[in-house]
């Protein structure tokens, strides 16, 4: 049954597309090759008033070559201590703003910079 299975599986899959938006979630990737390697970015938006609290919109992800660039630290189990760290801005791999004005935003005596 299983050999049986298994033949019915193509043995190439469908061409990736090179771009994928997701409206719903408001998630964008985009898959493509520089070369003989593959350059991967995925950026994480929401809808307005989504239910999700961590302030991730506009965090992103980029790989080149299997090999990642820009991870998302923000992301924990939800029974860590730290947990309440991990939902800022400053924890996801963002731009933030600094300078005078964002001081309000040290976290727990972590800097920003």
């Amino acid at each position: 049954m299983e050999k049986e299975l298994f033949s019915q599986i193509a043995k190439k899959g469908p061409e990736l597309k090179p771009f994928v938006h997701l409206p719903e979630t408001g998630y964008i990737a985009s898959h493509r090759r520089i070369g003989e390697h593959w350059v991967k970015i995925f950026v994480m938006g929401n809808r307005a008033n989504a239910g999700h609290t961590h302030e991730d919109k506009g965090s992103f992800m980029l790989e080149f070559a299997g090999q990642a660039f820009a991870t998302d630290l923000g992301v924990g189990e939800y029974d860590d201590p730290l947990h309440q760290l991990y939902k800022h801005a400053q924890r996801h791999n963002m731009l933030c703003p600094t300078g005078p004005k964002s001081a309000r935003l040290l976290l727990a005596g972590f800097p920003l910079t």
